[in-house]
């Protein structure tokens, strides 16, 4: 479709009459949705946003986190696979390169009964558009990496294959070696970083991984600390004011 508020949306709402593998992609996301309610908005033509709806009714609500792993590992391959140099994931939702934002991911879920009725895996890349100009999004884009444009049908093709393969390797074996490969890929995973908390405490710490529920470990000097979404955001290094 050319333009449309969330792919998300469209899909949750159109979930129900849509079959499993069901895909949505726009040229143009005037109210495309990030993690914990932020908006984020794609040129006409210029971005990869869609959002594909799985009815994964194997995966306990316990594991939902190997979805989004999955996800993510799928993803950055593909991407790394185009630009020749690593795509890091920041936890909780985002891909990054060279310290700056290439796109994101947001699941959002139905359950049922202790399992996942069904998810929408919302997904944004930064294509043909540069992003440069404007630091303060801290974003980078695929033409800036390259030099050259790309197709967005062509990534699209190959992220949907390399999606659906991880689906059904999820499916079939569960989570299997996901959290190892997962955390080798994770931003700032095992170094000295320092953190904000909510109340703008900053804190400095080593984050040591994710556990089972997405939660990301960091260890200062108290001990190892869990954290769940929002609670705390890992600071990149020109962000850190230390008098």
């Amino acid at each position: 479709m050319e333009e449309v508020g969330s792919t998300n949306d469209w899909l949750m709402q159109a979930s129900e009459d849509l079959p499993d593998g069901a895909l949505v992609i726009a040229d143009c996301q005037n109210a495309g949705k990030g993690q914990n309610g932020r908006v984020w908005q794609a040129a006409s033509g210029q971005h990869l946003t869609f959002s594909l709806l799985v009815k994964p009714a194997f995966l306990l609500v316990a594991e939902l986190y190997a979805l989004n792993m999955a996800i993510a590992i799928s993803v950055s391959t593909v991407i790394e696979a185009y630009i020749q140099e690593p795509v890091v994931l920041k936890w909780p939702n985002d891909f990054y390169v060279r310290s700056r934002k290439l796109g994101g991911v947001l699941i959002e879920t139905n359950l049922q009964g202790g399992f996942v009725r069904q998810a929408i895996i919302g997904i944004g890349i930064n294509l043909n558009q540069p992003m440069s100009d404007n630091y303060a999004l801290r974003a980078i884009s695929v033409i800036e990496l390259l030099g050259k444009s790309v197709s967005r049908w062509e990534v699209l093709e190959q992220l949907a294959y390399a999606i659906e393969m991880r689906y059904l390797m999820l499916e079939k074996n569960g989570s299997g070696t996901l959290l190892m490969e997962y955390q080798r890929k994770l931003l700032g995973y095992q170094e000295k970083k320092w953190f904000l908390l909510p109340d703008e405490t900053m804190l400095e710490g080593m984050i040591m991984g994710v556990n089972s529920s997405g939660n990301l470990l960091v260890r200062h000097a108290g001990g190892l600390f869990s954290y769940p979404h929002g609670a705390i955001k890992m600071l990149f290094d020109d962000e850190v004011a230390i008098d």
